[in-house]
């Protein structure tokens, strides 16, 4: 029976800080389904494609950040799944407010085109431009079909 290489948390810690790529494998690999799971359960109604983009940032944000984890202060896995938390919650954070200034611009827009003391005039001055001869190219004035080829 072959041992996993980084078979603990403490291994798998040096190898991460050492820039090891196995390293961030294997912490994909042993962490990703929970963290998921953390992801889905923080924001239930977060589409499965912005879940893997969490889970992406949680996973660059141990890889930058794990020069700084200190096993004095708690387990491996307590720090990972704060990051996840985190993540998660801004994740969801950016999310509203892209949404609330999407929302905001749509109404903006709503307002000029309802907005009949603006329309009505902006309308007579296209009415009047359409009648007035000369204001358009002469072939303009007209539309014609394509020639055939």
């Amino acid at each position: 029976m072959t041992e996993e290489p980084f078979g603990t948390d403490e291994v798998l810690v040096e190898g991460l800080k050492a820039g090891e790529q196995l390293a961030q494998l294997i912490l994909v690999k042993r962490y990703g389904p929970r963290a998921k799971y953390l992801i889905k359960s923080i924001s239930w109604d977060l589409a499965e494609e912005d879940a893997k983009e969490v889970a992406s940032d949680v996973f660059r944000r141990v890889i930058r950040g794990v020069r700084g984890f200190d096993p004095a202060r708690g387990a491996f896995s307590t720090w990972l799944y704060r990051i996840v938390a985190n993540a998660t919650r801004d994740h969801v954070r950016k999310s509203k407010t892209l949404q609330a200034r999407f929302e905001a611009e749509f109404e903006s827009y709503e307002r000029i085109v309802d907005d009949t003391n603006l329309m009505t005039p902006l309308s007579r001055l296209i009415d009047r431009f359409r009648a007035t001869p000369g204001s358009r190219p002469a072939d303009a004035a007209t539309p014609r079909a394509c020639p055939a080829h």
